[in-house]
């Protein structure tokens, strides 16, 4: 199989043990390389955006906050830098379903972890539905319970 980000062959390890019960080991669609290249928010986290910060809220939430917007509270798993950018070109923009799998169980765990009371993706307009033919969030959450209550009634993106 090829990484969807690098385009290096990937290698499939299988054991005596899966050839015993037919089992195929489960590939991600990116190498281990490009996953390990995605940067894991830890330490000191601004406490709106959950971005690395040392202060909270961060520089960027006080000018919301002050402009009046209201908390988010938001718990990020990565930063936004150029491998994340990367993924969502391809994810989003170039129609890649299949890249749903690089987060799923990451992002299923933490969901466990936190617990929420329900969980609702935010939708997608017709018009996104059509030129993509997926919701890159309710793809993610697959795995999950999601309650998808909102629906779309602008037929505009904002700018």
């Amino acid at each position: 199989m090829t990484c969807e980000l690098c385009g290096r062959i990937q290698q499939t390890e299988w054991t005596l043990g899966d050839f015993f019960i037919f089992h195929q080991p489960q590939m991600l669609s990116i190498c281990e390389a490009c996953r390990q290249q995605f940067t894991r928010i830890t330490g000191a986290v601004c406490a709106e955006c959950g971005c690395q910060s040392q202060i909270s809220p961060c520089a960027a939430c006080e000018i919301w906050l002050t402009a009046g917007y209201p908390a988010i509270h938001n718990q990020a798993l990565f930063a936004y830098d150029e491998q994340m950018q990367q993924y969502f070109k391809q994810y989003k923009f170039q129609g890649g379903y299949h890249l749903r799998d690089v987060f799923q169980e990451m992002l299923a765990q933490r969901l466990v972890k936190v617990a929420p009371t329900m969980i609702v993706p935010i939708p997608i307009t017709a018009e996104t539905q059509n030129q993509r033919g997926f919701n890159q969030v309710s793809s993610w959450l697959e795995k999950c319970e999601i309650n998808e209550i909102l629906t779309c009634i602008s037929t505009s993106k904002a700018v």
